[in-house]
């Protein structure tokens, strides 16, 4: 694994202006640590993550497993070892009320969960985006194993800026390739 991966916090930010969703990745002291492309006009459109913004080396990719799949399953694959790293699936019936998507290992196994930070702004977000939708920022929650390991916050910025931080998984359980993947996913396969 990439040392770039070796932190408990990543810095996303989406870069406006530009053909599909592009984000670049620093560490807490602004260095630039990945640079993340999905292409926009496609179907199935696949999410590419690098080891910088000149795409130098590809390090994952997430795929959607069916354009036809309600609850929108994304593979994280390694791509220098061909190793899928885990799965996200969107549970599209509970995302009515509240965002979810469950964090799937290697096996198939399911292991945790990303979920909207709170039911309350769940509805508040779904009721007023039209109105509110750029005060109504959507965090969510990351529970790993029955506990909370981590959150994905959206900072109050004109841009969008996001901090994924999981200092509550010191034992870094959740590995970080797929944490940063669920990360992307969060904003752009939700469509903040």
């Amino acid at each position: 694994m990439d040392a770039k991966f070796e932190r408990d916090k990543f810095l996303m930010h989406e870069k406006h202006f530009t053909l599909g969703d592009k984000y670049l990745v620093y560490d807490e002291m602004g260095e630039p640590l990945f640079y993340v492309e999905r292409e926009k006009l496609k179907v199935h459109a696949d999410i590419h993550l690098f080891d910088d913004e000149g795409k130098t080396r590809e390090l994952l990719t997430i795929k959607d497993r069916s354009v036809f799949d309600a609850n929108a399953t994304m593979d994280v694959m390694d791509v220098e070892t061909g190793q899928l790293l885990g799965s996200f699936k969107r549970k599209a019936l509970a995302s009515l009320l509240r965002r979810t998507w469950q964090i799937v290992d290697s096996s198939g196994a399911t292991v945790g969960y990303a979920k909207e930070d709170s039911l309350a702004k769940a509805l508040l977000r779904r009721l007023f985006r039209a109105r509110f939708g750029a005060f109504l920022k959507t965090d969510f929650v990351v529970n790993l194993g029955g506990r909370e390991v981590g959150r994905f916050v959206r900072k109050w910025t004109i841009r969008d800026r996001y901090v994924l931080d999981l200092s509550d998984d010191s034992a870094r359980e959740f590995d970080r390739r797929l944490a940063v993947g669920l990360g992307v996913i969060l904003d752009s396969a939700e469509g903040r």
